[in-house]
């Protein structure tokens, strides 16, 4: 036979008849098949047996030979039953073995889920570790943040301070300075009276005399009039009277003169004074203005004081808590960082709470497994004292297999005997098919020996398998947790962090709108003041604006009284409308005086630039230029001997000529250069340059020889 017709069937049960504690799932172990395989491999075996012993008693054998073979049978029985114990003997030291190989694997899986659990439990250590220190340096970074905005608040009071004295001396000397200027002006005002009114007795006496000198200019020419009349009489008498009197008049016309002269002087520095007595009234309106400004920096200097003194005030209760330290940061910073500090305080909290529920968690997986672990502890304890009862029956086992074998040899032998006796005394009746079926039987103990062997063989090959498979799975599945965890340990800080941003940019937003709104609420309660120049462009205008709209508004009214009092019949116009019209007209003047008087400033800016440029072409390139009305140009050359030689360019034609006059000669001595640079080369500012040099190389030659001579 090859295979064994019969099949393992699990068996929940140990050898004590007690539950398997190590029976946990669905998969057949070596031992309970082998267990199964002995039960019905012991009646089968019986009952072939029982069959063999119904079928061997031969029909023709005498009782002594029938008795022989029965004694022979039940040998070979109890043979046969000594071999079944030794195989249930062997089956049962299997099972020890794979009890103990099972209880080896799951020693060593509980020492693994330990040192795992061991580990996990170090890395939470670390980690709470690690929590604890960043909370210290967060306590530092604090205490140093605290103990820079001291530092800070502390100067932030000295220049408080330095400013409110700043403040002080700049009031006390804007007060001693007004008091100053308020009795300069006191004093130039009463001088601005007494200057004004010698203007005034000034500018009496001044029209007085020119008056004077008018009348006395007026009888001078009457004088001479008639000195002239006497001088074609010829009378002498009357002619020196008329002289002395004339000489008189001329004596005192010099007086007047010289009078009306200190008086235009005197005149002239009085209104000097009065112009410096108007800048002296605005600088006083100016100080008058500032006085009053003063006086709301009075006001507002009270308010600062109360500030500072609260700012005080907190700066002590500041310093009582944070001490003396000068690298404080500014308050803003300090409540941006203890904004932080209470976000990183929460976040932590809860990585605390959160934290702490996992200790538990973890405390009382250790305390079941721990309990697993003494109940295990107790099982392997008793399952040794099994193992030690079933070593001394395995130690007894094996002798009596040794000696069983040895019996089986014994046993062989005889029957060895017995059949070659048997084939001797049977004398050619010798029962073949009984020795051909205990050889079957034979050849059946050996298979079915054989077939158990193979079946522990191919249970035990499996499990192993499966044994040694389990961990590997074991740690790749733990290894996908660890990185899952920590990939959600990572997440949570990161979720963590940026809450804790939230958190911080919630604050500063709400701490931004409240200074908005003080802000806005100070821009609004603060009044304002617009300074503008009396006589500015705007407001000036804003005047004319004004006026024509009265204007307009009186004429629109004048014309509906006009027609509300049937008016129409009449051909009169309104006066409103005439004065309006009047207002335009002078505007227009007005208008075209400005416009005449910039036309006028451009003409003498032109003519001044103009002139700047002619000289500036004379000097660098030694022709003058003069524009004629015609639009030609006149060009002559500072070596030219006389103003006829000289040239006309007319811009339009593009044309040269001479000017008329005695300039053959010349036009003669420059022939060449015309023909050369003129009509060949077509270029005139090469003609001109030539021109110069010929005319300087002349006059230089002229001036060595003697001919020219300048005046």
């Amino acid at each position: 036979m090859n295979s064994s017709p019969f099949r393992a069937r699990p068996v929940k049960h140990s050898v004590n008849g007690g539950p398997n504690p190590f029976y946990q799932s669905t998969s057949v172990s070596p031992f309970r098949a082998s267990a199964a395989i002995r039960d019905q491999y012991q009646e089968q075996r019986l009952r072939v047996l029982s069959e063999s012993i119904t079928d061997c008693s031969p029909v023709e054998t005498n009782s002594s030979v029938k008795d022989v073979m029965n004694e022979k049978l039940r040998a070979e029985i109890h043979a046969l039953k000594y071999s079944l114990s030794n195989l249930e003997t062997e089956a049962e030291r299997e099972k020890l073995c794979m009890d103990k190989t099972i209880r080896e694997l799951e020693n060593r899986e509980i020492e693994t889920d330990k040192r795992f659990l061991f580990e996990q439990h170090r890395a939470q250590s670390e980690e709470i570790t690690r929590l604890k220190d960043d909370l210290e340096n967060l306590g530092l970074i604090n205490e140093r943040n605290l103990r820079t905005l001291k530092s800070e608040n502390s100067s932030l009071s000295d220049q408080l301070r330095d400013t409110q004295s700043q403040n002080r001396s700049t009031c006390h000397l804007l007060q001693s300075h007004l008091e100053d200027l308020g009795t300069q002006n006191e004093t130039l005002e009463k001088l601005v009276a007494g200057l004004q009114e010698q203007v005034t007795n000034n500018s009496i006496e001044y029209n007085q005399k020119t008056q004077t000198l008018t009348a006395a200019e007026q009888k001078i020419e009457l004088l001479e009039a008639e000195i002239a009349k006497v001088k074609r009489t010829g009378g002498n008498d009357n002619t020196m009277l008329l002289q002395r009197e004339l000489s008189e008049q001329v004596a005192k016309v010099k007086t007047l003169e010289n009078n009306n002269h200190k008086q235009a002087a005197e005149l002239g520095h009085l209104r000097e004074i009065t112009a410096t007595t108007h800048l002296l009234k605005e600088e006083n309106h100016i100080l008058e203005t500032k006085l009053k400004m003063m006086d709301d920096l009075r006001t507002k200097l009270g308010a600062t004081e109360i500030e500072v003194a609260e700012l005080l005030r907190e700066k002590s209760a500041w310093s009582s808590y944070l001490g003396n330290d000068e690298n404080l940061p500014l308050p803003s910073d300090l409540g941006r960082t203890l904004a932080q500090e209470r976000a990183e305080k929460k976040r932590l909290q809860g990585r605390i709470e959160h934290l702490k529920l996992e200790l538990n968690e973890r405390d009382a997986n250790m305390k079941l497994l721990q309990e697993q672990f003494h109940s295990a502890k107790t099982k392997f304890e008793d399952i040794d004292t099994l193992l030690d009862v079933e070593k001394r029956k395995r130690l007894r086992v094996e002798k009596q297999k040794m000696l069983v074998a040895k019996e089986v040899e014994f046993l062989r032998e005889q029957l060895k005997t017995y059949d070659s006796e048997e084939a001797v005394m049977m004398d050619g009746n010798y029962d073949k098919q009984k020795t051909k079926r205990i050889e079957d039987l034979q050849a059946m103990l050996d298979s079915y020996k054989s077939d158990i062997e193979l079946l522990v063989q191919q249970q035990a090959d499996p499990s192993s398998q499966e044994i040694s498979h389990k961990r590997p799975h074991q740690d790749d599945e733990d290894e996908r947790i660890g990185e899952l965890c920590r990939r959600n340990r990572q997440l949570q800080d990161e979720l963590a962090e940026k809450e804790k941003q939230e958190d911080v940019l919630q604050i500063e937003i709400g701490a931004l709108r409240n200074q908005l709104t003080a802000l806005s609420t100070q821009s609004i309660e603060r009044p304002s003041r617009i300074l503008q120049f009396r006589d500015n462009p705007t407001a000036r205008e804003f005047s004319i604006k004004r006026t024509d709209l009265d204007l307009l508004k009186r004429e629109n009214a004048a014309l509906l009284a006009q027609i509300e009092g049937l008016e129409l019949q009449t051909k009169l116009v309104p006066i409103e409308s005439l004065e309006h019209l009047r207002s335009e007209c002078k505007k227009l003047e007005q208008v075209i005086l400005d416009r005449e008087k910039r036309i006028t400033r451009l003409k003498e800016i032109f003519a001044a630039k103009s002139s700047e440029f002619r000289e500036a072409v004379y000097s660098l390139l030694g022709y003058r230029l003069d524009f004629q009305q015609n639009g030609r140009v006149k060009v002559t050359s500072m070596f030219a001997d006389r103003s006829d030689q000289a040239f006309l360019f007319d811009g339009e034609t593009s044309t040269m000529q001479l000017v008329p006059g005695n300039s053959n000669v010349f036009m003669k001595s420059i022939g060449n250069l015309v023909r050369f640079w003129v009509e060949e080369r077509k270029t005139i500012p090469g003609f001109l340059s030539a021109l110069t040099l010929e005319l300087f190389e002349q006059t230089t030659r002229g001036r060595e020889a003697g001919y020219v001579n300048f005046t």
